[in-house]
């Protein structure tokens, strides 16, 4: 027997409806029934009321002012569960607006032998009989839900994972809501227990009315009442009390009651009705939106501790140099970024909107700070379009529908030209431009850092540069890992330190691309990118930009590249400042490794090439290496010479895998090592390597050239993008090109992007000369390894950062 029935209730819900259904247990004083209720909700006294703040109390941030009602409870139920658990030996959690029929002989059964066990209506399948259907979790994920929920005191560590779970998505990089991540928790929590199935009769979700009979089914645990009956309760709710109708209606058309008498159940919607539904104290649209900004920005309650409203209201009507709050630029980026120009730059369009619609759409005034929030009025015909709007936009929408290309050519016209294309086939050149830091509020200000930290690849080693370069500084600073976002191996694992994030600050480093900054504009970055300075570490590698890539610019200040080739590619387009501040990278020691180790000939000159196909495979040109290699040494039968492709992911790429392999196949001097390498593993390949060969299309900045480099091991590479900041003459071998758009897609890069082609010729005849001439190579060697730790050297890099935080800390 269920020994406690646990529920929520909340003050408000979106739609303002609640229902509190405990009428099934009302014949059952022996079942304990508690109730997890926002801070005002007053119930009964033989129900027992966890306060769902006091019940969070011990969690390290401050749940009743960043979490509203609905989000304090969903925080506050396995906490609460635990506590009911360390009394009773068994429990049922109820969701709001779920009536239960009695009795759960199915979960019981299952609660007998195990931790936790679920009852839910069979999703998916119309109804047709009363039949309970039992179902693993493995075969029908797709019937988790949080309705109704058995535990008993075995399934206590399941708790423990759930409060975990909520905790963790509390703080990812999401920053979901609570009421959210129930079923993500039920899901991670029910993992590795039964669940039940337990019939249409115990709870359901009645798709076809028609099928329900009235008396007791065979085989199912309760009997249903008829349809006609449950619209004979809306109706009398209806003649008694207008304002109970919808509550009625939303209980009476999704659930089922088991046969007794139907009085409690309507003194139950009327009690629910009476104690939970009201206006007093619902938030204004500001009020709502200041609390999520809040939550994003100082979950740990750090820097605006339980009370310091005032203080975090203060933050929110601070300026920059234009006058714009850092409200009006949240709530520009939140809501209005279609329709208003960026607002860091032309503040005009904003503030007229403010004057004549902040107050009734959003409660509250942008700038004015005096102005109490308020519930916007409700004026109807305001956003109703006129007849000329209307003539205007049809002919407009059969415009872009008939005319090829019309919508394009629109796109392009708001976005202003685009030098890369006006010129045509040819390197990019920047334009400089030079604007005041759009800062907000008073000195010093909070820095945060945003990256993926553990990703193996050049963004994080980006990301983990800055927080080297930071920690060399001694600056303080809090940080966002966006590792989970990310197609690579998150196998780096950097000294963090402590919770995942926590003040979140007035200035933003951010090590994320253009797309990422759109795709993740709603969930990882929201509400943390407007009211800040944002400076972006940008990677891309061809000389234009997408169409779909350029909003972007309206999300950053500034852009702080690692390479003078990043700061032409962003900086043609004349958007916004950008500054050459390099990367430091953790380059490898010098080494000893014996060749037999990778079964190399100590006889041989051996030609390395180390990608990850993942990084656009068709950029990285895999396949014209391996044509100059072929060609280069055919003629003299391969002698004294081999080549090495160090290549992971390209299980991936089938139809590259193919053409690798059958070009390997011409000749047995060609290693293709297709497997994933620990990283000191792949740094013993390049220190025993002779030559390093990249005929790459373009680099942002090309690393892997600088860690062969920093091991001895010379360059062929292209004399194109971003290895021309720390590849020369005196050091690499750099090969001819030629400016060309590409015929298709290749990774995020579209067709008609622009990169170079390296010169086959010019590569084959550098191979050549290299192998022939071993006393250059050994000159190169060591100006190889000089110049590539001068390029990234952390200290240089740290001098750079700090140059650029000292303008807006």
């Amino acid at each position: 027997m269920v020994d406690a029935l646990v529920t929520t209730a909340t003050r408000h819900t979106q739609d303002g409806t609640y229902a509190l259904i405990l009428s099934a247990w009302k014949h059952h004083p022996e079942v304990t029934v508690y109730v997890i209720a926002s801070a005002g909700v007053d119930l009964p006294g033989d129900v027992t009321v966890f306060d769902a703040h006091e019940v969070a109390r011990d969690a390290p941030f401050i749940v009743r002012e960043i979490l509203d009602a609905e989000n304090q409870v969903s925080f506050a139920l396995p906490f609460a569960l635990e506590r009911v658990l360390d009394q009773h030996e068994s429990a049922v959690y109820v969701a709001p607006g779920c009536l239960v029929a009695h009795p759960f002989e199915e979960l019981t059964k299952l609660l007998a032998t195990s931790g936790v066990a679920l009852a839910s209506p069979v999703l998916g399948e119309e109804i047709h009989t009363l039949t309970p259907h039992l179902y693993s979790l493995t075969r029908r994920r797709e019937l988790v839900s949080d309705r109704v929920l058995g535990l008993s005191r075995a399934g206590l560590d399941s708790v423990v994972e759930w409060q975990e779970t909520v905790a963790e998505t509390f703080f990812d990089a999401y920053q979901r809501r609570p009421v959210d991540v129930i079923r993500a928790a039920l899901e991670r929590c029910l993992g590795q227990a039964h669940v039940a199935v337990a019939g249409e009769a115990t709870i359901t979700h009645w798709v076809d009315f028609a099928a329900i009979e009235s008396g007791r089914a065979r085989g199912a645990s309760a009997s249903v009442v008829a349809c006609d009956a449950l619209i004979a309760v809306a109706r009398q709710s209806l003649a008694e009390d207008e304002d109970v109708t919808e509550v009625a209606w939303q209980l009476l058309a999704d659930n089922v009651h088991d046969s007794r008498p139907l009085e409690p159940l309507i003194d139950v919607i009327d009690q629910a009705v009476r104690l939970l539904w009201t206006e007093s104290g619902k938030p204004t649209p500001f009020e709502t939106f200041a609390r999520d900004v809040r939550r994003v920005s100082d979950p740990l309650g750090y820097r605006w501790p339980e009370g310091s409203t005032d203080a975090f209201r203060r933050w929110l009507y601070q300026r920059n140099p234009r006058g714009l709050t850092r409200l009006a630029h949240l709530y520009w980026r939140e809501h209005l970024f279609h329709d208003l120009p960026n607002p860091t730059i032309d503040p005009i369009p904003l503030r007229r909107w403010n004057d004549d619609h902040a107050l009734e759409r959003f409660g509250a005034d942008l700038l004015d700070p005096t102005v109490e929030p308020a519930h916007p009025s409700d004026r109807e015909g305001d956003d109703e379009p006129t007849g000329l709007r209307n003539a205007v936009e049809w002919r407009l929408n059969l415009l872009a529908g008939l005319v090829p290309g019309y919508e394009t050519r629109l796109k392009r016209k708001r976005l202003g030209p685009d030098p890369g294309k006006k010129r045509g086939v040819a390197p990019p050149r920047r334009v400089e431009v030079r604007r005041e830091p759009s800062v907000y509020g008073p000195v010093p200000r909070q820095l945060s850092v945003i990256g993926c930290f553990r990703s193996e690849s050049g963004l994080g080693q980006a990301a983990r540069a800055s927080l080297a370069a930071l920690r060399h500084l001694g600056r303080q600073f809090s940080y966002l890992d966006t590792s989970e976002m990310y197609p690579s191996r998150n196998a780096v694992e950097p000294e963090l330190g402590g919770r995942r994030f926590g003040t979140f600050g007035d200035v933003n480093l951010l090590h994320a691309n253009a797309d990422e900054l759109l795709t993740l504009g709603h969930q990882v970055f929201r509400y943390r990118l407007a009211g800040r300075f944002n400076a972006a570490m940008w990677f891309w590698e061809t000389a234009d930009l997408p169409d779909r890539s350029r909003p972007a610019f309206d999300s950053v200040d500034e852009l702080w590249v690692a390479s003078e080739y990043l700061a032409d590619v962003f900086g043609q387009y004349a958007k916004v400042p950008v500054h050459v501040i390099g990367l430091a990278a953790d380059l490898p020691d010098p080494r000893k490794v014996d060749r037999e180790d990778f079964q190399l000939s100590d006889d041989e000159f051996v030609f390395l090439f180390v990608y990850d196909a993942l990084s656009a495979h068709g950029r990285k040109n895999p396949e014209k290496t391996l044509e100059a290699y072929v060609k280069a040494f055919a003629a003299d039968g391969y002698e004294g010479v081999r080549f090495v492709m160090k290549v992971s992911n390209l299980n991936k790429f089938p139809a590259s895998q193919a053409r690798i392999r059958e070009l390997a196949s011409r000749t047995s001097t060609i290693t293709v090592i297709d497997e994933y390498y620990p990283r000191s593993r792949v740094m013993d390949l390049m220190s025993v390597a002779d030559a390093y060969v990249s005929l790459h299309a373009a680099e942002g900045f090309g690393l892997t050239l600088l860690e062969a480099m920093a091991l001895g091991t010379p360059a062929i590479c292209t004399a194109y993008s971003g290895n021309m900041d720390f590849t020369t003459d005196h050091n690499s071998w750099l090969v001819d090109f030629q400016m060309m758009r590409t015929d298709e897609q290749t990774g995020p890069y579209p067709p008609g992007s622009i990169w170079a082609s390296p010169d086959l010729d010019s590569a084959i005849d550098l191979m050549r000369h290299v192998r022939d001439n071993p006393a250059e190579v050994d000159r190169k060697r060591e100006h190889a390894r000089r110049d590539a730790v001068h390029a990234a050297s952390l200290e240089r890099y740290a001098q750079r950062l700090d140059e650029q935080l000292r303008r807006v800390l």
